[in-house]
């Protein structure tokens, strides 16, 4: 009797030392798997091309989406175009972003370049190719290469005022001072994105202390005008 129950216990012992086993692999399979997911999650590139959203080296863009569109090209002259390829792109850094060149290169080796102009703080754009080449919205992106430039551009609200109004915007000097030789900064927007890489500028002099002027906007085919910077000397 008393063999037989040391050979009972010897058994449990090894059974309990496989089932140890079983679970360390299993743990350390789902460990495994937990670290490739954290490896490819952020835009980071994988054999199956690159993840969307993704973030620029340096920190400042996020990419969220290659797409197409079909319409005026508003960043190559407004030209017609089906089926263009538009980048999703937004300023995830805490400053201005005065410009951006991003280069997407795909499947059959179709490299796209799109150009980014004064993209404030936290706010997204949709950029267009700037030769209008197509997108078939189904080959994967196996490569990106982006540079930006940031400043410290602001909407210099100690100086003035500027509210949209449809088509156009009213700069008001709230100063007491006249203003020579400023720039108004402008993007065309649907009111949760702005539309188009390029920005516009309106130039602003001689305007006295206390007044306004309306400007009318001629540029935003697609949405419509929205200040995003002043600068005055």
């Amino acid at each position: 009797m008393i063999m037989r129950k040391k050979k009972d216990k010897r058994k449990k012992q090894i059974f309990i030392l496989i089932l140890i086993a079983v679970i360390a692999v299993f743990a350390a399979a789902v460990i495994y798997n937990r670290y490739l997911q954290n490896k490819t999650e952020g835009g980071e590139a994988t054999d199956s091309g690159i993840d969307f959203p993704y973030t620029s080296e340096d920190g400042n863009l996020q990419i969220t989406a290659l797409i197409q569109f079909t319409g005026p090209n508003v960043d190559a002259e407004n030209a017609d175009g089906e089926d263009i390829a538009g980048l999703q792109v937004r300023n995830i850094s805490d400053q201005y972003l005065d410009e951006a060149e991003v280069k997407v290169r795909i499947d059959d080796e179709t490299e796209y370049s799109f150009l980014v102009r004064d993209l404030p703080t936290g706010s997204e754009t949709v950029a267009f190719e700037l030769a209008g080449q197509s997108y078939d919205g189904q080959a994967v992106c196996r490569e990106i290469e982006c540079t930006t430039q940031m400043s410290d551009i602001s909407m210099r609200e100690d100086a003035v005022q500027i509210t949209a109004d449809g088509s156009k915007l009213i700069i008001t000097n709230i100063t007491e001072q006249q203003i020579d030789n400023a720039v108004v900064i402008y993007r065309c927007t649907t009111g949760d994105s702005y539309i188009g890489g390029l920005s516009y500028e309106i130039p602003v002099s001689g305007l006295a202390g206390g007044e306004s002027f309306e400007y009318e906007d001629s540029k935003c085919l697609l949405g419509t005008p929205e200040a995003v910077g002043v600068e005055i000397d």
